[in-house]
């Protein structure tokens, strides 16, 4: 009964991987569509040296927004790890 349990939580152990590294992807393709579509802005400048709060706020906003689509898309029923990954990718 013991191997078995152990079995299910390995199962839940890659799974949990899997969705984390997913996120962690997305995530970090949302980082460079951010780059991409606003070359010109410098972030270190903007931030440090500028020390600009709107752009502070809007900056961490439009993170705050992705990781909100990528929350939303983990939770629910699952319909299996791959299909999950492929539904998350999509959404």
């Amino acid at each position: 009964m013991e191997e078995l349990l152990q079995h299910e939580y390995i199962g839940y152990i890659i799974n949990t991987l899997g969705y984390l590294v997913t996120a962690f992807v997305l995530f970090f393709i949302g980082k460079l569509v951010y780059q991409l579509f606003h070359p010109s802005i410098k972030v270190k400048y903007e931030l440090v040296e500028n020390d600009n709060l709107a752009f502070a706020i809007a900056h961490a906003g439009y993170f705050i927004g992705i990781l909100l689509a990528i929350g939303a898309a983990i939770v629910g029923d699952s319909n299996g790890l791959v299909q999950d990954i492929i539904d998350i990718s999509t959404y």
